[in-house]
């Protein structure tokens, strides 16, 4: 199975509890693109709403669920349409 594959199959298994739907199905994912040699990804990452009071869990979730496959060496998120925008980004992408 590719990685792009397996990130999309990790995707849906993140759920916003607000609806109980998963984030790929909400069209709360707007972009990723997959280097499947380096193990480099992106995604875009759009709330449901500027002010959605779950844009910081799903965020979390969001990352937590791609960087648990093992083939992801480097994640960069980017987000879209939030007004913690800066703030949620700089969260997503601090390196451990």
């Amino acid at each position: 199975m590719k990685l792009e594959e397996k990130i999309y199959d990790e995707l849906k298994k993140v759920i916003d509890p607000e609806t109980n739907i998963d984030v790929l199905s909400m069209g709360l994912i707007e972009g990723l693109v997959v280097d499947e040699d380096k193990g480099d990804v992106e995604v875009t990452f759009r709330p449901s709403s500027p002010f959605c009071p779950l844009g910081f869990k799903l965020g979390i979730d969001i990352k937590n669920s791609i960087t648990n496959l093992n083939e992801v060496k480097n994640l960069k998120i980017y987000v879209k349409d939030f007004y913690q925008k800066d703030l949620l980004e700089k969260l997503l992408n601090e390196q451990k």
